[in-house]
């Protein structure tokens, strides 16, 4: 239980203090889990805990400790305010347990704590518009003050995703309210007057400035004024990335807004690509989900593979021709770079719906595994001439797979072992 008055000399809120008495009793109320951790470092049986299993008391359940502190502090408080409350003292606890992980070098090897931003996140979604307050709260000003505060004091040696922490609270508990209107204007108020905080790149603190302007623009659909500040920030020799973008372009197909992504790739390809540092594999495979998105429901799947077709691995398009239907091409693609796996997930799934196109890969194949004159890659190529029998019976073309037999007879009629396994294969009689 909470003492009525104080904890560790620090004095417990009530409803009417000022926020300003809410910090130091946030950082007293993790020194005290902290400390309550110390001395729970032995299991049951009085062994020492791994470093491992602290850090899970402290992250998990110091947390747990941590918020019903705050719950029973703030109980009997108006819901605006209570929420405030909690939501504040999940912000606090993720700060300063970031600082302890900066502090100690081990902790950074470990990830029991780095789900803690889900759970500020958590915190925050259950806090709905309607119950924030007011636009001109004193409090409510005061927290996103410490929230922006600590996003445009972005390092490289962050241990919490600060910018997407930032931009999820916006997206999805102030969006579209005054409050996004105000705080819209506060980021253009640092970006015309404030350089860059003490131990902050200069070159950090305007790219992190840059992608807060982005989100409150793209949140407003204002998508040319994205592109123009993603140029412009090219034009600066700031260096930003294609996935930058992907938090809002993963929510456009949920919102049926397909036409805006179809909008967003074609702007890429066109423009986009030289503003962006490099693609890495993740950007790759999520630029091609994106096209998979809108290419047929808008008529766009040549235009996709056109755009595809430079940038991605031979592999990865082959998959995308196969998730389009253009199996003819994913089959001349496959004799070209001697892909010839039967075992492959996609020769499967082609072969089961457009057997005539794995008429070749087959023909191929089969020559290929008798090549390699040992029995095993005879019984192989048997099982594969029994394969392709059925799909020439499917398509009645028997004659065709008698004359193309009669052929490898005629070719490797001197393998004994060959024609002994043809014959165990019942393809032809001794």
């Amino acid at each position: 239980m909470v003492r009525a008055h104080t904890l560790h000399t620090v004095v417990v809120p009530k409803a009417d203090s000022p926020s300003e008495t809410w910090t130091p009793f946030f950082h007293n109320l993790f020194q005290k889990t902290t400390d309550a951790d110390r001395s729970s470092r032995r299991d049951r049986f009085g062994w020492p805990r791994s470093f491992e299993d602290t850090l899970h008391q402290l992250a998990d359940l110091g947390y747990e400790a941590y918020r019903r502190t705050l719950d029973q502090v703030s109980q009997s408080w108006s819901v605006s305010r209570q929420k405030l409350f909690r939501l504040w003292g999940a912000f606090s606890f993720l700060v300063q347990l970031e600082q302890k992980v900066k502090d100690s070098p081990y902790w950074r090897y470990h990830l029991n704590f780095q789900d803690m931003d889900k759970v500020f996140l958590a915190t925050a979604v259950a806090f709905t518009a309607q119950e924030w307050p007011p636009v001109d709260d004193r409090d409510g000003k005061a927290f996103l003050s410490l929230l922006r505060d600590r996003v445009i004091r972005l390092t490289e040696n962050e241990v919490f995703p600060w910018l997407d922490i930032y931009r999820l609270f916006w997206g999805n508990v102030l969006g579209g309210t005054p409050w996004a209107l105000r705080e819209a204007d506060e980021i253009a108020a640092i970006s015309q007057h404030k350089t860059a905080p003490h131990g902050v790149k200069e070159s950090s603190f305007q790219c992190t400035l840059s992608l807060l302007r982005i989100h409150f623009l793209f949140m407003a659909r204002e998508d040319d004024a994205v592109r123009q500040e993603i140029e412009g920030m090219a034009d600066r020799g700031l260096v930003v990335h294609w996935s930058a973008l992907f938090l809002y372009l993963h929510g456009l197909k949920p919102s049926g807004q397909l036409e805006r992504l179809l909008s967003w790739l074609r702007w890429f390809e066109a423009t986009g690509k030289r503003c962006f540092a490099p693609l890495d594999q993740y950007e790759q495979a999520e630029t091609v989900k994106f096209w998979l998105q809108v290419a047929e429901p808008c008529g766009a799947v040549d235009e996709m593979l056109d755009a595809v077709r430079p940038s991605v691995p031979d592999y990865m398009y082959r998959q995308l021709l196969v998730n389009v239907g253009r199996y003819r091409q994913w089959a001349e693609l496959c004799l070209l770079h001697g892909r010839l796996d039967r075992g492959d997930h996609y020769w499967k799934a082609v072969e089961k719906v457009d057997p005539a196109v794995m008429l070749p890969l087959y023909h191929h194949a089969i020559v290929r595994q008798i090549a390699q004159k040992n029995r095993p890659a005879y019984q192989e190529a048997v099982k594969m001439l029994k394969k392709l029998r059925a799909h020439y019976k499917k398509l009645k073309q028997n004659d065709r797979f008698e004359r193309y037999l009669a052929r490898i007879l005629e070719e490797n009629g001197r393998l004994r072992a060959f024609q002994e396994e043809l014959v165990k294969g019942k393809l032809i009689t001794p």
